[in-house]
């Protein structure tokens, strides 16, 4: 079942550029992951600091695994440098894979 993963970041003011340099090398290092389905990058209409990612995967263990491979972690630690406090991660499933009582 696939699964959207969400990430909202809100980053320092200045560094937008980097930060979308680093948000493009960590999507381009992504696709290359076997159940890599998409991603994408949108930035708030009325904060320019605050950054969405949207990335699709085709279940929670590919997802699981891109998660704790070390080039994304480096990545990713990169990025934090340039955030302001944690970012906010939601993990979604199309509603036709839940059961009626939710997940």
């Amino acid at each position: 079942m696939a699964m959207t993963l969400m990430v909202e970041r809100h980053v320092i003011p200045g560094v937008q550029g980097d930060i979308k340099r680093l948000l493009r090398e960590l999507r381009a290092n992504a696709t290359r992951q076997p159940g890599f389905v998409s991603g994408r990058t949108v930035v708030d209409v009325k904060s320019s600091t605050i950054f969405m990612t949207i990335s699709v995967w085709a279940s929670m263990g590919v997802w699981e695994a891109w998660e704790k491979n070390p080039e994304r972690q480096k990545i990713i630690d990169r990025i934090n440098e340039l955030v302001q406090g944690k970012p906010t991660e939601r993990i979604w499933l199309d509603d036709e894979d839940t059961p009626d009582g939710g997940v």
